[in-house]
């Protein structure tokens, strides 16, 4: 879902076109990753650069998940789990600015309240990205040439990067969607093409911004309890590095009050936290692997026939 949302991004960059790309061609097709049990960022590029994509209406999506309590002991099962998630979201919204912490933002009980931390990650969750290496590793060549190069001419890179950047206002991301089961009427030629992607400069938030800048982009993190039940506000909750979900990076910005935030594109449709399927999540923690591990790996997609990126072609 992340990887279609970036290509979905660069293509309106390119050709400004907003086109709904199919999920489920690469649920059906991508036989590298493991369709709706997660899978990689990388894979889904590479088989978008080998096959291209068709529109989400040609190959519409199907969720073939539902919540399903089997028998009288399940539902007490999942009745105690939600218990124990319905409190500790109210004791997170009960505390108060100062109570040694810093509260930026609100939890809420998600969809997925009365799931066990194993049956979300093997439901909803990518694998672990650190069990396969691979992919074009130009992130040294592009991210410190360019930096280098944008100093020399600028003398301050902030002279160069927006102080904001919000791709959804921009038109180059599609709506949050509740995938719901669709009859199949199903097409396979390519709509779009990708040429090959690549990696951000790991452990590297200040590279990750040059790249939100131009584009949309693909990040692993690890989807905690507390960022699984976000609602509203500047996410900065309690979250590890053991990558675990993909999301799209699809801009950046301040708040009023001077919080700084990514502007994160999740896949769990629009009735997922107080934002519309979207969670802002804070930047630059004391961790250079950044918050939940945003800074560790991140991917965006090119086409060699519109160059490698749209940052000179956007102005910035």
């Amino acid at each position: 879902f992340a990887s279609i949302a970036a290509v979905e991004g660069i293509n309106y960059i390119w050709n400004k076109r907003l086109i709904p790309l199919s999920t489920q061609k690469l649920v059906d097709c991508d036989t590298g990753n493991r369709h709706c049990d997660g899978g990689y960022a990388t894979v889904a590029f590479q088989y978008i650069m080998e096959n291209g994509i068709t529109t989400d209406n040609n190959y519409p999506y199907e969720d073939k998940y539902g919540n399903f309590c089997q028998n009288r002991k399940e539902k007490e099962m999942r009745f105690s789990v939600f218990k124990e998630t319905a409190a500790h979201v109210t004791r997170f919204n009960s505390r108060r600015p100062g109570d040694d912490h810093d509260q930026t933002y609100t939890m809420e009980l998600s969809q997925f309240a009365d799931w066990t931390p194993s049956e979300f990650r093997r439901r909803r969750c990518a694998i672990p990205h650190h069990e396969l290496e691979q992919g074009n590793d130009y992130d040294e060549m592009i991210m410190t040439t360019e930096a280098e190069n944008v100093t020399s001419s600028y003398g301050n890179m902030n002279h160069l990067l927006p102080k904001e950047v919000n791709w959804v206002k921009r038109g180059a991301v599609t709506s949050v969607k509740s995938y719901k089961f669709i009859s199949p009427n199903y097409k396979n030629k390519p709509a779009v093409r990708i040429d090959g992607y690549y990696r951000v400069r790991r452990n590297n938030e200040r590279a990750l911004m040059i790249a939100v800048a131009r584009q949309p982009v693909v990040a692993l993190i690890e989807a905690s309890p507390d960022f699984r039940h976000y609602s509203k506000g500047v996410f900065a909750g309690e979250c590890g590095t053991v990558q675990d979900h993909a999301v799209t990076i699809v801009g950046y910005g301040t708040t009023p009050c001077g919080i700084p935030y990514w502007l994160v594109k999740n896949s769990w449709g629009p009735q997922w936290g107080g934002e519309g399927g979207y969670i802002r999540m804070r930047p630059n923690v004391s961790d250079k692997r950044g918050l939940c591990g945003i800074a560790m790996e991140a991917y965006y997609p090119y086409n060699l026939k519109f160059g490698t990126t749209a940052f000179r072609k956007e102005g910035f």
